[in-house]
């Protein structure tokens, strides 16, 4: 039997696949609060609550004031004992471990490219999104460049990094932008879809005066080629979000994700499938679980067209999945393995961009059998 081209919901038997793109973590090195310990805050004043202590200077109370500003709704905070921390003792970034979900990660005003990278390696294990605050030395577009030159392991599709520090509102202090651009980000998200990119006189920043004076936007224009974001001041005085280009280097990538918006939609179905496919992982790898998938993925991928996700007037211009012997090697099969290939077309660029997610099932080696 031939799985419909265009199924319009999941089999009543299984729950119908999901997704959230909104799990944030902000992370900051010690100080008062519990440390390596997620918490989960609400608001400024849970974050008070949870970390009390810490001055209003510090920069991750200082990021968690402009994330909630500017549209955030809950973020996971970590008070971290060492950076990068140690996977094993779940310290520092893998304190993060106990987070499901997680989507977007920040680190407010922590700006040591070890550090950095081992952040964006961090995310790409978990199908999550790093934002990066460039140093706060690049005051012009020689020092950006010459830190470009040197970033060599940040430039990666998971990670954007955005440039000056803003002006903290009624002062003089500089504060680290990516608290200010997560809140923007999903503000904009909730309001447009994950698919729409933050960026624009609408990614406008409360809570911030400006960035200071600093490059000209000629030479801002030429850093965002370069993959920077930056942060300007409208003429009439509004801050906003200006770029959403991942940080991948443009002369040695390829262009399927350059853009913010369209790595972000990738690692949403990629993740949305891993988690709402868990089901199939106590089924024989056989050809009733290869339709079964397909029909259940091709269900999510038409609510997300739906929704405007993807370019295309029909759904078959805008997506499609399989899930049979073509997607699996004689080695998957072996060792229970199942591969769902996907093809999406977002908004931005024009051609499809591929994902294969693949699963064990019941027949991989050393799963116990269900109960």
């Amino acid at each position: 039997m031939k799985t419909p081209a265009i199924p319009l919901q999941a089999s009543a038997s299984r729950t119908a696949i999901s997704g959230a793109a909104s799990v944030t973590a902000l992370i900051g090195l010690g100080g008062p609060g519990p440390a390596d310990k997620p918490t989960r805050v609400q608001s400024l004043k849970d974050f008070d609550t949870a970390f009390a202590g810490r001055a209003a200077t510090d920069d991750l109370r200082r990021a968690v004031t402009l994330f909630f500003a500017n549209g955030g709704t809950a973020a996971w905070i970590v008070a971290a004992s060492a950076l990068p921390g140690a996977a094993a003792a779940r310290t520092g970034l893998y304190a993060l471990d106990t987070v499901a979900g997680l989507s977007l990660l920040a680190l407010p005003g922590l700006s040591d490219p070890a550090f950095q990278a081992a952040a964006v390696a961090y995310a790409e294990g978990r199908d999550a999104f790093v934002i990066l605050d460039a140093p706060s030395s690049l005051t012009t577009r020689a020092a950006a460049e010459a830190w470009l030159a040197t970033a060599s392991a940040l430039r990666r599709p998971n990670a954007a990094a955005y440039l000056p520090l803003l002006t903290a509102q009624g002062g003089s202090q500089p504060v680290a932008s990516s608290g200010a651009v997560v809140g923007v980000m999903l503000r904009l998200e909730a309001a447009r879809g994950i698919w729409k990119g933050a960026s624009g006189l609408d990614a406008k920043v409360a809570g911030a005066s400006g960035p200071p004076a600093g490059m000209a936007q000629t030479d801002l224009d030429a850093l965002a080629l370069e993959g920077l974001n930056s942060l300007r001041r409208q003429p009439n005085g509004d801050v906003v979000v200006w770029g959403a280009r991942t940080f991948v280097d443009p002369a040695a990538s390829g262009a399927d994700w350059k853009y913010v918006p369209v790595r972000r939609l990738a690692l949403f179905v990629r993740q949305s499938l891993r988690q709402g496919l868990t089901w199939a992982g106590v089924q024989p790898n056989a050809a009733p679980l290869w339709a079964a998938a397909q029909q259940d993925v091709q269900a999510f991928l038409f609510g997300l067209f739906q929704r405007g996700a993807f370019q295309g007037s029909t759904p078959q211009r805008a997506f499609f999945a399989r899930c049979d012997g073509t997607t699996m090697t004689q080695n998957d099969l072996d060792n229970g393995r199942l591969v769902v290939e996907v093809g999406i077309a977002p908004l931005k660029p024009a051609e499809f961009v591929i994902l294969q997610i693949g699963l064990a099932t019941a027949d991989s080696p050393g799963r116990a059998p269900p109960p």
